[in-house]
């Protein structure tokens, strides 16, 4: 990403996590979708194709942006919980589908390691959360389900020509996961102190990797 692209959307996350930080409602419901409104308009600018991989990122960072949206308004309506979560949901999928693309399938002990720790992390987190899911188990445990599947396909599927774009899809992938995991945790397991500065942490970086990693793969599909 050039440096001035990487400048804008660092005074952008910093003024997002300084609103989760000093709870700025109204710098909040400006720079948080800010955030992946960057990220989309970087990443149309930067990618070289327009290939079906392009639009199946596009479309997923469109419905993270969604859900980032609806999540703000959880505090009016917790349908809108339910919302984001589902927009998430869609996110995920998209994003499977993308690593998968173009990418070739590879297992070695390490890999299968790393598979067996995220369906381990995933349900002792489902068990740590049980008790307080209640009408929402089924929704979240889906939403398990999808982000688990998410890691295990960055784990296991490299692109064809640029393993950049690889390790950058499977380190924005964990962070998500481990995002995801504080907010599962912040929302049913009883509460982790100051703990929305540390999801949003999490999740911008996330994103912002997971984004990078897209360009570099689409591009180096393009040049190959």
């Amino acid at each position: 990403m050039p440096l001035i692209y990487f400048l804008i959307f660092c005074v952008i996350a910093i003024v997002e996590l300084y609103a989760e930080a000093t709870s700025n409602v109204m710098l909040r419901f400006v720079f948080k979708p800010l955030v992946m409104i960057s990220l989309i308009s970087f990443f149309t600018l930067l990618s070289n194709k327009r290939s079906d991989v392009f639009y199946i990122f596009l479309v997923a960072f469109l419905f993270a942006l969604a859900g980032d949206v609806l999540l703000m308004f959880t505090d009016l309506d917790q349908n809108f919980f339910l919302f984001g979560l589902a927009a998430f949901l869609l996110t995920h999928v998209l994003y499977i589908i993308g690593i998968a693309k173009k990418s070739i399938l590879h297992f070695n002990l390490k890999k299968i390691t790393g598979i067996l720790f995220v369906f381990i992390i995933s349900a002792v987190l489902l068990f740590s959360i049980w008790k307080g899911l209640n009408e929402m188990a089924v929704p979240v445990i889906l939403y398990t389900i999808a982000i688990a599947s998410m890691m295990v396909s960055a784990i296991i599927h490299e692109p064809e020509t640029n393993r950049s774009a690889y390790i950058l899809i499977l380190c924005g992938a964990a962070l998500f996961m481990l995002s995801d995991s504080l907010i599962a945790i912040n929302k049913f397991g009883g509460g982790l102190e100051r703990s929305s500065l540390l999801i949003m942490t999490t999740y911008i970086a996330a994103q912002f990797y997971i984004v990078n990693g897209a360009i570099i793969k689409i591009n180096s599909t393009a040049n190959s």
